[in-house]
């Protein structure tokens, strides 16, 4: 079992997307369900993880829970899907 995991983005930059995974895992962060990876009323909190960009290959190395990544795995696919694009005459 290892804890990392790579994920290549299609679409969407690295760095943004690690961005925003960092700041979205730290919800709760500071109660002990968000320590724990538990539950607390309705909210459902993920472990501690981290979300590093790999600016070269355009990949984020994630470094969790194997349940919290597969969570993380399915918010990271709604971020990295194609933006519309308008051309121009």
């Amino acid at each position: 079992y290892s804890p990392l995991y790579i994920y290549q983005l299609k679409y969407a930059d690295a760095t943004t997307v690690a961005d925003i995974m960092n700041s979205v895992t730290e919800f709760g962060r500071e109660t002990e369900a968000g320590r724990s990876g538990g539950v607390r009323g309705i909210d459902q909190y993920m472990r501690p993880m981290s979300f590093v960009p790999e600016k070269e290959t355009n990949r984020l190395i994630i470094k969790g829970y194997h349940e919290d990544y597969l969570k993380a795995k399915d918010i990271i696919a709604v971020l990295d899907e194609p933006q519309p694009q308008v051309a121009i005459e």
